[in-house]
């Protein structure tokens, strides 16, 4: 039996889920979640980095389509540490201006998650590591990334499949 996962479902069920597991300094304070990094930047990241390693057709088994996420995420989250500059207030209340990277370091913030497997980004993609799984690229999920991240953040059951 064949699977299939649509990129597009891939990439905005990761973004959503990387989005809601940040930390809040670091979403917040850090980055400037929402004016620093706009919704919509994050998800292009996420589609770069992590959805263009994938295309249309591809069989794929779940442990490589694994290990290509965590890849991803870790080459995203160094590019945010060395492109960001963060603003922050240390421990004597001074403003300290910093590189993201310093900023983390500093204030002990991890950051993004990178250690995925595809049960974490789907309960229902549930595969054995040997499976093979069809990857669409040439269908979009029927639910936007500002809709399934208000479902998550909400605490909603997930969408039926």
């Amino acid at each position: 039996m064949e699977y299939e996962i649509k990129i597009d479902e891939l990439v905005k069920r990761l973004s959503a889920k990387l989005r809601l597991l940040m930390d809040e300094t670091y979403s917040d304070t850090l980055i400037g979640y929402g004016w620093q990094i706009p919704e919509k930047d994050f998800l292009n990241d996420v589609i770069n980095y992590v959805g263009d390693h994938f295309s249309d057709d591809q069989i794929l088994k779940k442990e490589f389509i694994e290990a290509e996420i965590t890849y991803s995420i870790n080459a995203l989250d160094e590019f945010m540490r060395d492109l960001y500059v963060s603003q922050y207030e240390n421990n004597d209340g001074d403003e300290i201006t910093s590189s993201l990277r310093e900023a983390m370091k500093r204030l002990k913030i991890d950051g993004l998650k990178s250690d995925w497997i595809l049960e974490d980004i789907n309960k229902n993609w549930n595969f054995s590591n040997s499976q093979e799984i069809k990857i669409n690229g040439s269908e979009d999920w029927h639910i936007s990334y500002e809709e399934y991240l208000e479902i998550i953040f909400n605490d909603w059951d997930e969408p039926g499949e």
